[in-house]
């Protein structure tokens, strides 16, 4: 993947033979270029950046767990982030609830911690 430059400037004196209201609108554009290249320097966050969910939960095998859908779209796709067990996370949307009816791998009765990542 290839790194960003360094963060760059345009100067009026970048442009000699610019018109004398370039000034004005470089100030907007030097700030929305520093903006998203400080974004791209590691500053993108899944929640804050894109429709996405991050819930730690606990997960009992065999049992069915609930939770609200808070995101403004219908869901397509349930991740288990961080689980000691890893596994697919079986789930179903319903109206405004999501089920989690399986994390594969889980023994019945025995609790997880899972991390999910709701897209």
């Amino acid at each position: 993947m290839a790194k960003l430059p360094p963060l760059k400037r345009i100067h009026q004196e970048d442009v000699p033979e610019g018109p004398k209201w370039l000034q004005k609108i470089l100030i907007p554009i030097n700030s929305f270029f520093q903006n998203v290249w400080q974004a791209l320097d590691h500053g993108l966050t899944l929640q804050d950046n894109f429709d996405v969910k991050i819930v730690d939960v606990t997960f009992v095998g065999g049992q069915v767990l609930e939770l609200p859908n808070n995101l403004s779209r219908p869901i397509t796709a349930i991740l288990a982030a961080q689980s000691s067990i890893g596994g697919q996370v079986v789930w179903r949307q319903i109206g405004d609830k999501i089920e989690i009816s399986n994390l594969t791998g889980a023994t019945p009765g025995v609790s997880y911690a899972v991390r999910l990542i709701i897209l």
